[in-house]
Formats: C-alpha cells, sequence, structure tokens
C-alpha cells in the first residue's frame, strides 16, 4: 500500500498522473488501486488490509503444529491437452468436489485465458486433481465428450474409493504447488468472515470524507470484473454472486427516483459489500482485461507495483488476443522513460540542441563570406610562374581482399538463451544450451513460469513449445 501511494504521489508531481483514469487490482492489490486514487486514507487503507489479513486467517482451523488442511497450486490447462480448456478444468473441479462431499476445490484466480489459473483447496483434494490431470493427458481424454466425461468421472471415483491420492500435494505436469500458503485465499472457504470484515471497514470508509460516487464508470472490482455503478441492475448482479444481507434489503426498498444524496449513500455502501466479499471470492482477471481492451479499447495500461507481475498477465492475453501492438503495457520501473516522458524530454532537448548549432553555423558560415567578398574586392599583385610538369599518377590502389561475411540465420535456441539471460539477470555465457531452464533457475517456479510466458510470446501458443520445456535442455 504505501509503495502504491508513494509511487502515485510522485506521479501526480511530476504531472503524469491522470486523476480520471480507470483502475483496477488483482486480489491485495485493489486495495492499492483504492488508495492510490485516494477513495480511502493512506492511514484507513492499512488498517483494513491488516483486518483483512487477520480475519482469513481466523477462519482457517489449525492442528497443534499450526498446519492447515488447505493449499493452493497453479494450474496450466494448456499442459494437459491442446483441446483441455477452462470449462474442461472446472469439469473435473466440480467432479471431484462432490465425490468428496463438497470438500473444499475451488478456481480462485482466473488470470490468464488457457494458460494460468489458481486452484484452492484441501491438500487431499488438490492430489488428487494433479493425479487425474496426468491421466488425462497420458490418455489424451477428450473432455468434449460424454464419453471422455465419463472416463474422467470414473477415475476421480476410483481415487476415492482408494482412499484418495494422500495430502503430499506434489508438482505435475499442470499444476506446480504455491509454497508457503495454507490459507485458500478467495475460495468460498472464507465466506465466514465477510461480516465481522464488513464491520470494520463500514467504520474506516467513512461517509462524509469518501466520493465512492466518483469511482463510477472507472473503477473495476475482483468481484464482478464489472464496471462499478449505482444501479439496480448493479445491485442484482452483486446479490446474485454474494446472496448479501445488505444488498437484498437495499434492493427491496430500492428509491425512486434515485437522488444525488442516495446515490452517494449507496455508492458507499456498494463499495464496502464489493470489499467484504473481495477475498472469499475469485479474482476474475480475465473479465477485467477483457473489459479493458474491448470495452474501452485502452490504449496504455500502467502497472503500480514491485514486479511486472500483471504487465506479463496483460502482455500474454494481448497475444492470445492477437492486439499485442495496439496496447502500451508498462511496469512503473521497467518502463520508467516511457511513462515519465523522459525520452521525449531527452528528444526535444538533443533537437534544441541541434537548432541551436544549426543556426551558430549558419552565422559563422555567414562571417566567412563577408570577410571573403571583402578580400575579392582589394587588389592583388600576380605573380606568374611557369607551370610545373604535372606529378605522375598515383598508382590505382588494389582493392582489399577480403571473405564475403556468411549471412547466419538466427537459430531458436539463440532467442531462448536470451530471454533466459534477460529473466535470470546473467551473462549470455552463462547461459549453456546444454542446461535446463529448470537449472537456470535452479529450480524457481515462479521464474520458470515467467520464462515459459515469454517464450509463448515469442514462438506462439501453437504447439511450438515442447513438453515440460523446463525440465529438457534449451
Amino acid at each position: 500500500m504505501l509503495f502504491d501511494v508513494a509511487v502515485t504521489s510522485e506521479m501526480r508531481a511530476r504531472g503524469v498522473f491522470v486523476e480520471d483514469a480507470l483502475l483496477a487490482g488483482h486480489s491485495l492489490g485493489e486495495y492499492g488501486a483504492l488508495a492510490a486514487f485516494k477513495m480511502m486514507t493512506l492511514e484507513d487503507i492499512i488498517d483494513i488490509t491488516f483486518i483483512r489479513g487477520m480475519t482469513m486467517q481466523s477462519t482457517v482451523e489449525r492442528d497443534a503444529q499450526h498446519n492447515s488442511a488447505f493449499a493452493m497450486v497453479a494450474v496450466n490447462p494448456s499442459r494437459v491437452g491442446r483441446m483441455f480448456d477452462e470449462q474442461a478444468l472446472d469439469m473435473i473441479i466440480t467432479q471431484i468436489r462432490e465425490a468428496q462431499n463438497g470438500e473444499l476445490l475451488e478456481i480462485v484466480n482466473y488470470n490468464v485465458r488457457q494458460f494460468q489459473y489458481v486452484v484452492a483447496g484441501t491438500r487431499a483434494q488438490l492430489a488428487i486433481l494433479g493425479h487425474v490431470l496426468d491421466i488425462v493427458h497420458a490418455q489424451q481424454i477428450n473432455m468434449n465428450s460424454q464419453i471422455g466425461q465419463g472416463t474422467v468421472q470414473k477415475l476421480v471415483d476410483d481415487a476415492v474409493a482408494q482412499g484418495g491420492c494422500g495430502t503430499v500435494v506434489r508438482r505435475t505436469r499442470a499444476t506446480i504447488p504455491i509454497p508457503g500458503i495454507d490459507v485458500p485465499f478467495h475460495s468460498s472457504h472464507l465466506l465466514a468472515g465477510a461480516s465481522q470484515f464488513r464491520s470494520c471497514i463500514n467504520m474506516m470508509i467513512r461517509e462524509t470524507s469518501t466520493d465512492c460516487a466518483g469511482f463510477i464508470g472507472r473503477y473495476i472490482p475482483n468481484l464482478t470484473a464489472a464496471t462499478f455503478d449505482v444501479s439496480r441492475e448493479y445491485f442484482e448482479l452483486v446479490y446474485n454472486q454474494t446472496k448479501s444481507p445488505v444488498v437484498a434489503h437495499e434492493l427491496e426498498n430500492w428509491p425512486e427516483p434515485l437522488t444525488d444524496r442516495e446515490k452517494t449513500r449507496l455508492a458507499r455502501l456498494m463499495v464496502i459489500e464489493l470489499l467484504s466479499y473481495q477475498f472469499a471470492s475469485p479474482v476474475r482477471w480475465i473479465e477485467t482485461q477483457d473489459r479493458l481492451l474491448n470495452e474501452f479499447a485502452v490504449e496504455q495500461i500502467i502497472e503500480v507495483g514491485p514486479n511486472a507481475t500483471l504487465c506479463r498477465m496483460a502482455e500474454g492475453s494481448l497475444m492470445i488476443a492477437g492486439l499485442e501492438k495496439q496496447v502500451a503495457v508498462r511496469h512503473i520501473f521497467r518502463d520508467e522513460d516511457d511513462i515519465y516522458y523522459t525520452n521525449a524530454m531527452i528528444a526535444a532537448k538533443e533537437a534544441a540542441a541541434a537548432k541551436k548549432e544549426e543556426k551558430e553555423a549558419a552565422a559563422a558560415a555567414d562571417i566567412v563570406a563577408a570577410a571573403t567578398a571583402e578580400a575579392t574586392d582589394k587588389s592583388a599583385q600576380v605573380i606568374s610562374e611557369p607551370a610545373k610538369p604535372a606529378a605522375p599518377a598515383a598508382p590505382a590502389a588494389q582493392p582489399a581482399v577480403t571473405s564475403a561475411t556468411p549471412n547466419v540465420p538466427l537459430q531458436a535456441v539463440d532467442v531462448v538463451r536470451v530471454v533466459i539471460a534477460q529473466k535470470t539477470k546473467r551473462s549470455l555465457i552463462d547461459i549453456s544450451a546444454s542446461k535446463s531452464v529448470k537449472d537456470l533457475t535452479g529450480g524457481k517456479s515462479t521464474l520458470q513460469n515467467e520464462i515459459l510466458g515469454d517464450l509463448l510470446k515469442e514462438f506462439g501458443a501453437g504447439g511450438q513449445i515442447p513438453d515440460r520445456p523446463d525440465e529438457i535442455s534449451l
């Protein structure tokens, strides 16, 4: 939060912050966005996010060793099969959850269509998910057919009948455990904390000092992935997702006509409800990006955060949509010169300096021309001398004999090595083609995923990336 507020304060000071811009944030980043656009004071936003974390922790039971039964994994459906998609993933998750009497297993982050999702659940459920996805890949089961769906249902039933697949969440072909996470963030398991959290933020988002209505048409919440509004339709949308008793009460007593005073009151109330249920609802980032790119047709996206995580998501989504050349995706550090127009200012200074030099050169030429004209006007004594014989012509220079430089085509491995060198901040000479991505990244799964995303951007998603690219030599 402090970082977001500090950076946007600098942007304001340097005259590049657009106060009426669209805003959205991923998970906790949503609070950073609201703080940056001054919906709440910095002190209140820090208190709210602290209480948010404590509320989520309080909903999770722990054993004597302080361990919980939950974990989270990143899932890449494209690694299961070319025909395997988000719908197929959701179908398998539903089958596993129903076979286990509703035991938690849910998609909680929709990040990049077809490539990046996050699933939360109990460790036992996540172990079954990884097991089933491996078999679906190995047997190339078509989830679009009833036969394929029946086959997967039998796989799930057999796994459950045999006592599951243990409680250790391992990396599989399409799943990567997220280390250090034992709270099922953004899952329905956390709904029990929504009412308590509402009471806290209700005291901090003050009606007298907060202009929530000013965010209508600009703010895209995680909960709905639909632009913030104060209308009966928007309240119905939120109620259908949350079953909030507060929203239900307002719908039953909807004011007609909607005065400015009522609009201000309802805007504040809606922000409170959106945030109350946010940590217990999926982050719908795919839809958020779709709305930015399609409904608003944005020309520039700026990420304010320590790392360019959302930039990479946006770049992946733009590549899939074929729009990578139409939208500028910039990070506050990575693209600082473009955001602050540093390059433009340098170019302007260079142009001014060049113009000054041109004027000075022209003035000097005028002085020389005037002096020459004055000299020719004066009489001069001309002494003729006998003509000297012409010097013999120098022998013609022989062209140097050189061999033609071969035109060597760029190899795919060269591109791969450059991408990895850039990501790992190492010299190209250190990136040996005999090593794997896993070796070169020290086994860091997040960095491996980032490299895979960049390789997909370079080579396309049309099957040119081999299976398990992180484990084979470059």
